[in-house]
């Protein structure tokens, strides 16, 4: 299944990838069909962590993170934000956007009680989620 349409991308935008990028994108094709395959075994929705990807590409983050946002753009993927406990790593919630990002969080993970992690304290990871659309997409290709 292709889920990253280079065709309608460049009639949105105006132009053609650069040359670096598109060559990446059938490999990048692949790698949301496993994790769409993965996502139904496992989890209703799979995380796609930048650096995941470039691993498995074998291209550095920057890249990775280019090839993610063209999937944005193209309505595959939509980011989120996770915000960590920087002293334990716990989960402590998901934000939509960086406006979204709250000045402290409360935190019940510490041994000596609960504490509030402010803006400057807690740990923010991006990642990358399969919209609606294409998660919906996928279960209709792949019923039965």
């Amino acid at each position: 299944m292709q889920l990253v349409d280079l065709d309608r991308y460049q009639q949105q935008h105006k132009s053609d990838l650069p040359p670096k990028l598109k060559k990446l994108v059938p490999e990048l094709n692949k790698y949301f069909e496993r994790a769409l395959e993965r996502s139904q075994d496992a989890a209703p929705r799979a995380d796609i962590v930048p650096v995941t990807l470039a691993k498995k590409l074998s291209i550095d983050e920057a890249l990775a993170l280019a090839l993610l946002m063209i999937s944005e753009n193209a309505g595959v993927v939509t980011p989120k934000y996770h915000v960590l406990c920087p002293e334990t790593g716990s989960f402590l919630g998901e934000f939509k956007s960086i406006e979204d990002l709250p000045d402290s969080i409360h935190c019940p993970y510490h041994e000596s009680g609960e504490k509030e992690h402010g803006v400057d304290d807690y740990d923010v990871d991006l990642v990358f989620r399969f919209t609606p659309r294409v998660l919906r997409k996928y279960v209709r290709a792949n019923k039965g």
